[in-house]
């Protein structure tokens, strides 16, 4: 999916109800001078996709940056290919 692609089904309203259950925190790797982070978290995402219900286990990687006034903000996120939910 290219990044226009992304935009648009982003802002189609085909996708509503975004909830998200955080499961666990894989990992944690400060890098540049403490002002950066890779985070990796597992979590269950609820949401509906054009009308249908989803629930999917997912895999997400965030890199995270500290700004000068000590707010964090998200510089990257990867969401992995969600699988059935374990029961």
């Amino acid at each position: 999916m290219s990044g226009e692609e992304f935009l648009e089904m982003a802002t189609s309203g085909a996708v509503s109800n975004i909830t998200e259950d955080l499961v666990k925190v894989d990992s944690v790797n400060v890098i540049g001078g403490g002002r950066v982070a890779c985070v990796v978290v597992t979590s269950n995402q609820y949401f509906s996709f054009k009308g249908t219900a989803n629930e999917d286990r997912v895999v997400t990687t965030y890199v995270v940056e500290e700004m000068e006034d000590g707010s964090i903000k998200m510089a990257h996120g990867h969401r992995c290919t969600g699988v059935p939910i374990p029961i």
